[in-house]
């Protein structure tokens, strides 16, 4: 297992993107092919070929339309960004045939009824419909990558995540939530990935 996280990180902006105080310019693309995040940019950059994923799990978006005070992409500039972000990764790890069956799940959602409580400004379900919506433009003008693109809701609505003991700091989930989210999104990443 690899992973790449930030929190606040965002695809075409990041949380409170009006203070770039917080988290840079940078969003997740210009971060992804570090080898440390915290290198500059010009630092080496990762050996893609060196560790080839049969799956790459994707959660952006949240923060591309949470804690913007309604400054949000449309959903043609976030659906194009994606798109590429999508293609990238491909790219990548397909370099000379060598991940000719990684697939790329993208999951949204995962919020609590309760995250209103922590900041009016935070809806883990808002961004949903426009990631679904590139997950299915970038199915539709790539047709041969198509059948290694998946998109995965997780509701909203406490049949997941309650908000009664698995929130943490902030309005993020605790270990609890983030145990609640796996055993939902286990069985439907066995099934695409055929996994016993």
């Amino acid at each position: 297992i690899s992973v790449q996280a930030i929190s606040g990180i965002g695809l075409t902006q990041n949380a409170n993107a009006k203070q770039k105080w917080q988290l840079g310019s940078l969003s997740m693309p210009g971060y992804f092919n570090r080898t440390l995040q915290t290198d500059a940019k010009d630092a080496p950059v990762w050996d893609f070929q060196s560790f080839v994923p049969d799956l790459v799990v994707i959660s952006l978006g949240g923060n591309d339309f949470n804690h913007q005070g309604g400054n949000v992409p449309s959903n043609k500039t976030f659906s194009a960004a994606y798109g590429a972000f999508l293609l990238r990764i491909f790219q990548v790890y397909d370099d000379n045939n060598n991940a000719l069956n990684t697939t790329i799940i993208s999951v949204c959602g995962q919020g609590s009824p309760v995250e209103k409580k922590y900041d009016p400004d935070n809806n883990r379900c808002r961004p949903c419909p426009h990631v679904d919506d590139a997950t299915v433009a970038f199915q539709r003008d790539h047709p041969a990558l198509a059948s290694r693109v998946h998109y995965i809701f997780v509701p909203c609505d406490g049949s997941v995540v309650t908000g009664q003991g698995d929130i943490g700091c902030a309005g993020h989930k605790n270990k609890v939530g983030q145990a609640k989210v796996a055993k939902f999104l286990r069985p439907k990443l066995a099934s695409i990935m055929k996994w016993p």
